[in-house]
């Protein structure tokens, strides 16, 4: 896993090459402000996918980048004062076959999905997710199993708010411990930057 710093201001991380796509994704904390780092980033590395986390965006912002598909989940101001943040996205070159598959309405976390079934190889969903810090740190894994659920060989990258010393943060949280536990109960692989951030 590559995890860089762009600018001093825009870290992302690369979670590996697969089926020579390069996957990417980056908690915007907010994208109407970085979009130009963003846009510069992409036209730069050109990545095949490009996962966001913490969008921001409300559905009336039109957000796009040139030969990229874009797809959304906002979080909708719902007499919640958090409901403000949030928000996932994902990008893919036009140029790739996939499918935008419609994700349920969580509590609280958000997630984008989208499958791929490139020509020769196992097919594959991505899906970039936020878990913000205020949600029930143990419930979140029934968000998971869902997702699992949507299609073959799952990824599912981005922000779970969860610190857990394998993953190189200083301390094991509720959420960490569960993400941990859950990982181990199902087989499934955990990549995480080298460093917290």
């Amino acid at each position: 896993m590559l995890s860089v710093t762009f600018n001093n201001n825009f870290s992302y991380h690369n979670v590996k090459t697969l089926h020579n796509l390069d996957i990417i994704f980056w908690n915007a904390n907010g994208i109407r402000n970085r979009s130009a780092d963003l846009r510069n980033f992409v036209e730069e590395h050109s990545p095949e996918i490009f996962l966001i986390q913490e969008t921001k965006l409300r559905p009336e912002f039109n957000f796009n980048i040139p030969n990229y598909d874009i797809y959304r989940t906002d979080r909708i101001l719902q007499n919640n004062p958090h409901a403000l943040g949030g928000g996932t996205a994902v990008l893919i070159k036009k140029s790739i076959p996939h499918q935008h598959i419609p994700t349920p309405k969580f509590h609280f976390v958000v997630a984008t999905t989208i499958s791929l079934n490139l020509v020769n190889k196992d097919p594959f969903t991505i899906t970039s997710i936020y878990i913000p810090p205020y949600a029930v740190p143990t419930l979140f894994t029934i968000v998971l199993e869902t997702l699992i659920q949507l299609g073959p060989n799952p990824i599912i990258c981005g922000d779970f708010n969860a610190q857990h010393q394998i993953w190189g943060s200083a301390i094991n949280t509720t959420r960490g411990k569960e993400l941990v536990r859950f990982a181990q109960a199902v087989g499934i692989e955990i990549l995480a930057p080298p460093l917290p951030n």
